[in-house]
């Protein structure tokens, strides 16, 4: 709910939502039965989820329970119910751009990923479409990859860029970093601003999700974008069909490479 990027998708799927006689009610998810309970309880028509933590399990209970579902795909699930509808929105391939452009376009080679922070626990792994478009795009242009281009397991913002200095001034000489999110590239660029690194000429910073911080930062930050009015049109869209009983086929959505000062 915090999170900006959710929160305009949200503006822009009320928009869409109120044209076609529907309101949406927000809430954030918690990952347990009483949860599905009290959600299935207040009758909604359909439920869009943009959660990474909600398991398949309760998913699937709200599928089972004969609740239309959409879910924006921010992971891979390994047995998602087939009546759930899917929106890819490009996080995948938009996190393989970041990785071609530092390389390709900026010469970076020694690129710091900085995954999310969580006081619960919930950190990226393998199935998260960013974290695993970062690893795939690495290895594929034989760039050098072990966890030590990964900061992840941070609880709070202050961790993630105590976490970036010591992994910097133990050796890893980094080149680039690559934000999760904006939020997370402008922590790294406090982390940079405390090594004494300026950007982008000795480090390139890059973020994810064009949002307003990005715009702000200095330098301004190089980001994808993701097109989220599209998206949420395609989230109601979708949703409306399985209100209606029909059919619905997975949506491909691209991102938009914006660049900015951060890496140019």
């Amino acid at each position: 709910i915090d999170n900006e990027h959710f929160g305009k998708i949200i503006e822009e799927m009320d928009r869409q939502a109120y044209d076609s006689g529907l309101i949406i009610s927000l809430c954030a998810t918690r990952n347990d039965d009483r949860f599905v309970a009290q959600m299935l309880g207040r009758r909604f028509d359909g439920i869009v989820i943009s959660s990474i933590s909600l398991s398949e399990q309760h998913i699937a209970q709200f599928v089972q329970a004969g609740l239309p579902v959409v879910v924006l795909m921010n992971r891979d699930y390994d047995a998602l119910p087939s009546q759930a509808g899917r929106i890819y929105t490009g996080l995948y391939e938009g996190a393989r751009a970041c990785v071609r452009h530092l390389h390709q376009e900026c010469g970076r080679s020694r690129i710091l990923y900085i995954d999310r922070f969580s006081a619960h626990g919930n950190y990226s792994g393998m199935q998260d479409l960013r974290y695993r478009g970062f690893v795939h795009q690495m290895r594929e242009s034989g760039l050098p990859l072990s966890e030590a281009n990964i900061i992840t397991g941070c609880h709070s913002e202050e961790q993630v860029v105590e976490t970036i200095v010591k992994r910097i001034q133990s050796g890893f000489d980094a080149d680039a970093l690559f934000g999760r999110n904006d939020r997370l590239a402008a922590l790294g660029a406090l982390a940079l601003r405390e090594l004494k690194k300026e950007i982008p000429k000795d480090v390139s910073l890059i973020g994810f999700d064009n949002s307003t911080l990005s715009r702000y930062v200095t330098p301004p930050l190089t980001t994808m974008e993701i097109d989220r009015p599209l998206i949420a049109q395609a989230a109601i869209q979708m949703l409306q069909e399985l209100i209606e009983g029909r059919k619905v086929l997975d949506r491909h959505f691209e991102t938009r490479l914006i660049r900015r000062g951060s890496t140019i």
